[in-house]
């Protein structure tokens, strides 16, 4: 009877070597017109999707009739210092709205941000030295 604890241990060293931690990629959410909230979107061809939660909404629409600019503010936790959370941060406004349509993301009708303050690298499309890092 002394196989039984070496039995045991043998299971249990099989069980936890088959366990592996899959690595699923984020997917872009579908469209939606029907205010879902979701958001995503690529960013270095990367799937972006806002994730994490520091108490504050991690996307948060939010329209200015004082200055008709429709904005989308998002942000991701990709990890922690001694300091706190660190984010990836994604905004998106569209400027000069005077009513319901569609509006293309260009130049000047779009503000476009990005900040990684895991690595510094920041990029935004009306600053003059748009991308630094």
């Amino acid at each position: 009877m002394r196989y039984k604890p070496i039995i045991w241990l043998l299971c249990l060293s099989l069980a936890f070597a088959t366990c592996k931690k899959k690595n699923v990629e984020p997917k872009l959410p579908p469209e939606t017109q029907v205010g879902a909230n979701t958001f995503g979107c690529r960013v270095n061809g990367q799937v972006w999707v806002p994730s994490g939660n520091d108490g504050t909404p991690n996307m948060l629409p939010y329209f200015s009739p004082s200055i008709n600019t429709f904005a989308i503010g998002t942000y991701r936790i990709i990890g922690r210092n001694n300091i706190g959370s660190i984010y990836q941060n994604v905004g998106i406004a569209l400027l000069g709205l005077t009513e319901i349509g569609i509006y293309p993301l260009a130049k000047d009708k779009a503000r476009i941000g990005f900040d990684n303050q895991q690595n510094g690298c920041s990029y935004d499309n009306i600053l003059p030295d748009n991308y630094y890092g």
